[in-house]
């Protein structure tokens, strides 16, 4: 089993550089790399779980239950569709392979 050495900050950052070909939304660009890391560190994809490996990441104080309420609402927001930056990151990340026979 291999492990990975990127800190929790550093990986952060590197999605929020990535967020910002897409979107110049401040919440997208403050607080959706956060939320993607928190998908990949937490042990499962339940909101509960999201939100305390989000909640740890934190250094000023911050209630969990305003951590939860914060994830509840980037996900139901009218204003982005996550769909469409999905569609837009698939399209990007595929544009970077070539086909060879």
């Amino acid at each position: 089993m291999s492990k990975l050495y990127n800190e929790y900050s550093n990986v952060v950052n590197d999605f929020r550089i990535f967020f910002s070909k897409f979107s110049n939304s401040k919440t997208l660009l403050r607080f959706v790399p956060n939320l993607f890391c928190s998908f990949i560190f937490a042990e499962s994809i339940t909101l509960s779980k999201v939100a305390l490996t989000s909640f740890k990441s934190y250094d000023h104080p911050v209630l969990l239950d305003s951590v939860y309420k914060r994830i509840s609402r980037t996900l139901h927001n009218s204003r982005f569709s996550f769909h469409s930056i999905f569609d837009s990151i698939v399209i990007d990340t595929l544009s970077r392979y070539k086909l060879s026979h």
